[in-house]
């Protein structure tokens, strides 16, 4: 067997070893015993090939995972470019630990969902929380509805025969061109709108010949 430095070790035995693990041994066949060579070697293709594994390399560490699931079975480290690891040794185990969540954060967490809705979306998820909806002061005044406009009794028979006219301002900003004020008419028969700006409010008064000649 040659080295990277160019010398040739003996190979005293070919056989296969396994390194053992406590949750899957990974198996190497064709395994070379050169007795000068004081560190075991595995090629990394050796290992892959033969215990349908996948070999994930990072900066500082590699892991060894299952092919399908991606479960971490090794991880060992980068020391020195040569990458070390031990192979009775375990996978540090996580844990999780939840507490159910109020009811009133789901419904600030879940954009402000409906009482029912919301309820309905936890229980078939099983996701656990405590507590009931109170009243949340952001839905009042964000989703509060106007009563409907009673029925009009007012009735118009041809264009120009009702005309509804009101006036905004004075606006905070000049517009490009310097308005401030804003007069809006409303024909009442074909729901028809002018818009005119203006600079100064007394120009109401310019736009009434307009209407009286219709």
């Amino acid at each position: 067997m040659q080295v990277a430095n160019g010398n040739i070790l003996p190979i005293t035995h070919i056989g296969s070893t396994i390194l053992s693990k406590s949750s899957s041994p990974f198996i190497l066949s064709k395994t070379l015993c050169a007795p000068s060579v004081t560190k075991n070697l595995v090629f990394v293709s050796q290992l892959y090939q033969t215990n349908d594994v996948s070999i994930e390399f990072f900066p500082w560490h590699f892991e060894v995972k299952e092919l399908h699931k991606g479960k971490v079975l090794l991880r060992g480290l980068d020391e020195d470019n040569v990458c070390k690891f031990n192979p009775n040794s375990t996978i540090p185990q996580t844990s999780l630990a939840t507490t159910a969540t109020s009811l009133q954060l789901w419904h600030h967490r879940l954009s402000h969902p409906a009482p029912k809705p919301l309820l309905h979306a936890l229980k078939i998820n099983n996701v656990p929380f405590t507590g009931s909806s109170n009243a949340c002061h952001n839905c009042f005044s964000n989703k509060s509805h106007k009563l409907p406009f009673s029925k009009s009794t007012i009735f118009s028979n041809y264009p120009l025969e009702i005309v509804y006219s009101d006036v905004w301002g004075r606006a905070p900003f000049n517009s490009i061109d310097g308005f401030r004020y804003y007069v809006i008419f409303i024909d009442h028969f074909c729901n028809y709108v002018w818009l005119y700006p203006m600079k100064f409010k007394s120009e109401v008064s310019v736009f009434s010949p307009f209407l009286e000649n219709w």
